[in-house]
């Protein structure tokens, strides 16, 4: 882990609730249970997600350990459960609202392969598990290949969030705005979540962000920087707007952004 504690949730908690699965090639924890968010003050449902080698054997292993956990999909075995995961949707199989370590916590899983993980991370395909890295989560185990990869999926979403703001913001605007990307279309936003979810997210977070965001930051080079105004999320940024900086931000973008941008363009 990359911390030795959240103020959600201890460390020896994750590390109990984690070792009640078969072992995870990477994982996060992360929601409101584990880093607390303003206005969310019921006990809370835990939520992670594994990433694994092989959805098909690890769906097998879990089903001996965790066979409650399933709907009736538990029936049809780790095979269909894995081709459900993989070929659908955003490639995760979700366990929601479960007892784990003998009914002393609840919790929601994600399961996606390794792979898939990465290229998300690289190429936004589906921008759902790559979306939650955006913001500050807590690492539960790491893997080289996939931090390097969020760093990528982190720089995209510091270029997109550029390309969204003003010549000068503050902040406070940058995080919410990087927050908010993986929301922008979503439904939910205006149907079942809280519609200042965005706002929670960042709110009291700030260090979070910037610790999150400075090697992103520290490659754009004179791109962005500091005006010296303000301090802390209140501080005032500026940005290069000029063409050759806008273009060199789009050419950046994510594969996948950039052809649905295209292809909309062309419409």
């Amino acid at each position: 882990m990359n911390s030795s504690s959240t103020e959600g949730l201890p460390e020896e908690v994750v590390r109990k609730i984690v070792s009640d699965f078969p072992e995870v090639a990477f994982g996060f924890a992360y929601g409101s249970g584990i880093i607390p968010q303003k206005g969310y003050a019921e006990t809370p449902l835990y939520d992670f997600i594994f990433a694994v080698d092989s959805a098909e054997s690890w769906h097998a292993e879990n089903l001996e350990r965790n066979r409650a956990h399933y709907s009736f999909l538990k029936h049809l075995g780790p095979r269909f459960i894995s081709n459900v995961q993989r070929k659908y949707g955003a490639q995760v199989y979700f366990n929601t609202d479960v007892a784990v370590c003998n009914g002393q916590y609840r919790v929601k899983y994600g399961v996606i392969e390794l792979e898939d993980l990465r290229r998300d991370l690289l190429d936004w395909r589906t921008l759902y598990v790559s979306g939650r890295l955006h913001r500050p989560v807590l690492d539960v185990v790491r893997t080289d290949a996939i931090s390097e990869a969020n760093v990528v999926n982190r720089t995209h979403a510091l270029r997109a969030a550029l390309l969204l703001l003003p010549e000068r913001f503050l902040e406070l605007e940058l995080w919410q705005t990087i927050a908010g990307l993986s929301y922008q279309g979503d439904v939910r936003m205006a149907l079942a979540e809280n519609p200042e979810k965005v706002r929670l997210l960042v709110d009291g977070h700030d260090e979070r962000f910037r610790a999150a965001y400075a090697e992103p930051l520290t490659g754009l080079g004179s791109t962005l920087r500091t005006s010296g105004t303000g301090s802390g999320p209140s501080s005032l940024w500026i940005q290069d707007r000029s063409p050759v900086a806008r273009a060199a931000l789009l050419t950046e973008l994510p594969a996948c952004l950039r052809a649905a941008m295209s292809s909309a363009y062309s419409r």
